[in-house]
C-alpha cells in the first residue's frame, strides 16, 4: 500500500484489494472451489499453466502501471 501514491486514482482499488478482508474472501472462495471441484488433473494443470503465466504477466504489468503512474506497458504473451 505504501507504494501507491496518495493522489493515485488507483489508491482506493489498492486499498480494497490489498486488505485483509479481500484476502479472507479469496481464501473462502478458494476453499469452496477445492471442496466442490476437487484437485485438478495433471492434464488440466498442464493446459492451465500457460494461461496462468499470461494472466500473471498482465496483472504484474497493471500493478506496476498503477504504482508508477504510467500508461499500460507493452507485454508479450508467452
Amino acid at each position: 500500500m505504501e507504494s501507491c501514491r496518495p493522489g493515485s486514482r488507483y489508491r482506493s482499488l489498492v486499498q480494497s484489494w490489498g486488505g485483509d478482508e479481500y484476502g479472507e474472501v479469496v481464501d473462502g472462495l478458494s476453499a469452496c472451489l477445492d471442496r466442490e471441484a476437487g484437485p485438478p488433473s495433471v492434464e488440466t494443470l498442464a493446459e492451465l499453466e500457460p494461461i496462468y503465466r499470461n494472466v500473471a504477466l498482465w496483472e504484474l504489468g497493471f500493478w506496476e502501471m498503477c504504482w508508477s503512474g504510467q500508461t499500460w506497458p507493452e507485454l508479450q504473451a508467452r
